[in-house]
């Protein structure tokens, strides 16, 4: 896989530079989720796009919290717990 980290397209375009890795780690993820479904440790309405979102999300979390441990680990902690075992929210 190629994937440039030095590109003066922005950073929302990750997904088409690095296409190949991206496709891979969404079918990794899939296969991940599956088998946590399978063992009642992840919800079943839970989509790798979705986990992709998350992990997104958690990254620019981190850098508009300072990066500070605590609040990291505390934030891992809301996800983890949100994730497994949490009633579905009504829509």
């Amino acid at each position: 896989m190629t994937c440039s980290t030095r590109s003066t397209r922005p950073a929302s375009d990750f997904k088409s530079r690095c296409a190949d890795g991206v496709e891979a780690l969404q079918a990794g993820i899939t296969t991940l989720l599956g088998r946590a479904v399978d063992v009642g440790a992840v919800r079943d309405d839970v989509d790798a796009g979705e986990v992709v979102a998350l992990i997104i999300g958690a990254c620019h979390a981190r850098e508009s919290i300072g990066g500070n441990a605590e609040s990291v680990q505390r934030l891992v902690g809301v996800v983890c717990g949100v994730s497994a075992g949490a009633p579905k929210p009504a829509l």
